[in-house]
């Protein structure tokens, strides 16, 4: 698994390096232009924000397009490897590329603290404990993982069609789309919308006066649920099943 995963890097090694250094410099070019025409740094914060989310979001597409090149490839196939590392090996490729994009956006933060700073001054948050900070990133990174491998169980359904390579796009897509609804359904019914595992819901009361914005921001976050997140495991080990049998059995090269 670990000379796949070094395989994968090689391959899209160019397209990593090549995503950090448009935004490096994208975001230079954001702080030089907003210093210069003294822009609102509200603007210039969600505008880095975006520039950070539209890279996660490429990353998640280089991690589909590997997949698909593993599970596609000729000489990948010939090698002693479980189609259950080439899951593993593109999940492992984009967490670390996006650990990477975590960092930058740390240094940035520390680079251009004292606007940050600035900007914290004009808006009132009332601060959550670290226990429920923890448990917002654990929701996240687990929302993202069970995500991925539906996004990737439908690219294998998509391949194992031989008749036609229209229809089995189509398939694919029909594929995340009812996976996401039956799966969302259940989860509804069984464990009501409040225990869902996304970001907590968050009552914001924003005043705006001349001199900047007062905002109070109430989070209601719940205790981490383990009857969910149970759930969610076993439809990803169903999930992660299913492409591996795919693979061994439908899949051609």
């Amino acid at each position: 698994m670990i000379k796949l995963l070094k395989y994968d890097f090689r391959q899209n090694m160019n397209t990593i390096l090549g995503t950090f250094a448009v935004l490096i410099i994208v975001q230079i070019m954001l702080a030089i232009t907003a210093q210069v025409r003294g822009w609102d740094q509200t603007l210039v914060l969600g505008g880095s924000i975006a520039l950070y989310m539209i890279v996660s979001c490429s990353v998640i597409i280089m991690m589909c397009k590997t997949f698909r090149t593993n599970i596609m490839a000729y000489h990948i196939r010939l090698l002693p490897i479980r189609p259950v590392w080439m899951i593993v090996s593109s999940l492992l490729l984009g967490m670390i590329v996006v650990g990477g994009v975590v960092v930058l956006m740390m240094i940035h933060t520390m680079v251009y603290r004292e606007n940050f700073q600035i900007l914290m001054q004009e808006v009132e948050l009332s601060l959550l404990s670290n226990k429920e900070l923890a448990i917002i990133f654990l929701r996240v990174i687990w929302n993202c993982i069970v995500t991925i491998i539906m996004i990737l169980l439908a690219i294998t359904v998509g391949y194992s069609v031989q008749k036609g390579k229209r229809i089995g796009i189509w398939l694919g897509i029909i594929t995340f789309f009812v996976l996401q609804y039956i799966v969302s359904w259940i989860e509804t019914k069984l464990f009501y919308q409040t225990d869902k595992l996304s970001l907590p819901f968050i009552e914001t009361n924003t005043n705006v006066i001349n001199t900047g914005i007062n905002a109070e921001i109430k989070a209601n976050i719940l205790d981490f649920p383990w009857g969910l997140f149970a759930f969610e495991l076993v439809v990803t080990g169903l999930m992660i099943w299913a492409i591996t049998y795919l693979i061994n059995k439908r899949v051609e090269v």
